[in-house]
């Protein structure tokens, strides 16, 4: 009987659903859709309490730039970061290396089924898991949102990222510059004196889920080395951790180069700055990009390095699965 690649899928789903790890892993992605703009909101009103002390008045008031799109774009952007990648990393541990732990794998290659589909059946379990966790994700905060922030705010204020850490110490959101665009002409412009307008809500949400898919890209040299671990281990555990040390290990890196590039001069300064250009760490720098021309002219290097990770290292872990021997 030959088997289809949606039985595959549905295989390797019950696989992880049995654990419980599948809805684990949803579980995070909905509460930490609940959680992320209440977070931003109490980091927003701690720093409007600390320069209202220091400067005797309330001088600075982000929470005016805020509205519910803000808050979503917010919790899609911040699931690139370690936290969820912890937990999701466990998740597609199991469902790379369970079946050589457990001994499974040899009663699934005696049937019809070619290697490289039950490999491509796991790679799109792993997209579409992370997809609907990321999914409830931005359901789950827009339902916080809207209530926390409201429909409307002032959000021409989020253009004034580019003041960040300057003489008037405004308000920074270097990922949400973008829902602001000039409503003046380039001669305000070019004097300093422009104001910045929101953008459409249909832009914005356009832009929303061009995040969700940088997100779903920068995932994927995670899904890649892991499956690559999986393969070479054949153990979940050691996948699991294995993967969490290599992800920290190039974090580190990433830092030392950095500090190594500022504070020096000369070739080594320029060869720590280059290295640190394709740390994964650096890779999750894509969120500062919105629309086609920018993310293809100033965000390219970023998303060609993800690519390649992606690619390089599956395709490796795709090649030693088709060719292991099950035992």
């Amino acid at each position: 009987m030959k088997i289809g690649m949606t039985d595959l899928c549905l295989a390797e789903l019950r696989k992880v659903r049995a654990r419980g790890l599948l809805y684990a892993v949803l579980a995070v992605g909905f509460l930490h859709g609940l959680f992320t703009p209440l977070v931003v909101r109490g980091m927003l009103a701690a720093g409007e309490d600390v320069v209202e002390k220091m400067n005797g008045g309330g001088t600075w008031e982000p929470m005016a730039a805020m509205d519910w799109l803000v808050g979503v774009d917010l919790t899609v952007t911040s699931m690139a970061y370690p936290l969820f990648g912890m937990v999701f990393a466990f998740l597609i541990s199991v469902l790379w290396a369970q079946d050589f732990s457990l001994g499974t794998l040899g009663m699934i290659v005696v049937r019809p089924v070619s290697r490289w589909k039950l490999f491509g059946a796991k790679a799109l379990v792993s997209v579409a898991v992370l997809t609907f966790a990321l999914g409830l994700s931005i359901v789950a905060s827009v339902l916080v949102s809207v209530p926390l922030f409201g429909m409307e705010g002032a959000t021409g204020e989020l253009a004034n990222a580019e003041a960040c850490l300057g003489e008037d110490e405004v308000a920074c959101f270097p990922y949400l510059a973008w829902m602001a665009e000039p409503s003046s002409g380039v001669d305000e412009l070019a004097a300093g004196t422009v104001e910045f307008v929101g953008k459409s809500v249909a832009v914005r949400i356009l832009g929303i889920a061009q995040g969700l898919l940088l997100t779903l890209i920068q995932f994927g040299p995670l899904i890649a080395l892991v499956a690559l671990l999986a393969i070479l281990t054949r153990s979940p555990v050691l996948t699991l951790f294995g993967s969490l040390f290599l992800l920290v290990a190039d974090a580190v890196l990433h830092f030392v180069l950095l500090l190594v590039g500022s504070a020096g001069s000369g070739g080594a300064a320029e060869l720590a700055a280059s290295l640190k250009t394709i740390t994964l760490w650096s890779l999750r720098g894509l969120h500062g990009f919105h629309g086609s021309g920018e993310l293809f002219g100033a965000g390219a290097g970023d998303l060609i390095g993800c690519l390649a990770y992606t690619v390089l290292l599956g395709g490796l872990a795709g090649y030693l699965f088709s060719r292991c021997d099950v035992d």
